[in-house]
C-alpha cells in the first residue's frame, strides 16, 4: 500500500496543471503599438482585469480561435497576463510580437528578439459580454463574445450555427426569418468543450454584458 501511494502520488505530481508559464517556448519581439483597436481580432471589449495596453499578435500556427484569449508570458524581468488582439504572419511557431507596454512589462528591455515561456491560461473576467457588430440587423447578425474566460470555438446565433468572419472573433449568420434584437439567442462553446447560452438585447455596434 505504501508503494502505491507513493507512486500514486508521483503520477499526480506529473500531471498536475503548472500556474507557469511554460508550455510553450519561443520568441517575443516587439511592434510598439499599445492600441489593440487595429488589430486582426478585431476586438470589441478587451477582457476585464488585464490591462488594455498588454496584448500580442499570435502566430498564424496558433492563431485559429485564439481571439480574445488570455496569456500567461514569463520573461526576463517578470510574468504578466495578455490576451491575443493580432496575428502575426511572419512569426514562427510559438512566438509572439508583444504590444510596447507588454514588452517593456515583461523583459524590461529594449526592443528586439527575447526568449519567452507562455502558455493559455483562463482570463480573470467571470463577466462575459455579446457585441452586435456594425452593419447587423434583424436579417444579418454578427456577433463576438467578450471576457470569455477559456477562448471561443464556435457559436451558434438565433438557432443557427455562426460563421467565423475572417481573421476576426466575429460570427455571422443569415438569419431564417427576422430576429427579435430585444431577445437574441446565443450559445457560446468554450475551447474546452464547454456551452453557455443566453438570451440577450443586443444594440448594433455596441457589448452588452450578459454574466
Amino acid at each position: 500500500m505504501i508503494t502505491s501511494l507513493a507512486t500514486l502520488a508521483v503520477l499526480l505530481l506529473a500531471t498536475a496543471p503548472s500556474n507557469t508559464a511554460a508550455a510553450f517556448s519561443g520568441k517575443a519581439t516587439t511592434y510598439g503599438t499599445n492600441d489593440s483597436s487595429g488589430g486582426a481580432c478585431s476586438l470589441r471589449r478587451t477582457p476585464s482585469g488585464v490591462s488594455a495596453s498588454h496584448f500580442v499578435a499570435m502566430n498564424k500556427q496558433q492563431y485559429a480561435n485564439a481571439c480574445g484569449r488570455c496569456i500567461s508570458i514569463k520573461g526576463a524581468k517578470a510574468t504578466v497576463t495578455a490576451f491575443v488582439a493580432d496575428l502575426c504572419n511572419e512569426c514562427g511557431q510559438n512566438n509572439l510580437d508583444l504590444s510596447g507596454n507588454l514588452w517593456t512589462a515583461v523583459t524590461g528591455k529594449t526592443p528586439g528578439i527575447e526568449k519567452i515561456t507562455w502558455d493559455f491560461v483562463a482570463c480573470p473576467s467571470p463577466k462575459p459580454a455579446l457585441c452586435l457588430k456594425e452593419g447587423s440587423n434583424t436579417y444579418w447578425l454578427a456577433v463576438q463574445a467578450a471576457n470569455v474566460r477559456d477562448g471561443v470555438s464556435k457559436m451558434q446565433i438565433a438557432g443557427q450555427t455562426g460563421t467565423m468572419i475572417g481573421t476576426t472573433a466575429f460570427y455571422y449568420v443569415n438569419a431564417n426569418g427576422a430576429v427579435n434584437l430585444n431577445k437574441v439567442p446565443v450559445t457560446v462553446t468554450s475551447i474546452s468543450g464547454q456551452k453557455t447560452s443566453y438570451t440577450a438585447a443586443l444594440k448594433v455596434n455596441q457589448c452588452t454584458t450578459v454574466g
